[in-house]
């Protein structure tokens, strides 16, 4: 049987904050990762703090819309991608 490998919580949590754009700043919002899958926003302003805490360079972008999405929810995308997402949902 092979050996399981083992991953300590340290790196767990670095992978997770690199894969999640934690603690790297200077990016405009719409060219964050997270964007790909929408970033919910109920309560209302929690997507402006979830790009916030991704160090999101001035949180207004105009190449985003605030649109009504999965679950029944408001999220926020890319507008470019809007068309591709209403055909999808």
């Amino acid at each position: 049987m092979a050996a399981v490998p083992t991953v300590d919580r340290g790196r767990v949590l670095a992978h997770r904050a690199a894969a999640q754009q934690l603690g790297r700043p200077g990016l405009r919002p719409a060219d964050l990762a997270v964007l790909d899958l929408g970033v919910q926003d109920t309560p209302y302003g929690s997507a402006r703090l979830a790009l916030a805490a991704r160090g999101a360079a001035g949180l207004d972008d105009d190449r985003l819309e605030l649109v009504w999405a999965a679950r029944g929810a408001p999220h926020l995308h890319r507008r470019a991608e809007l068309t591709g997402l209403a055909a999808t949902l």
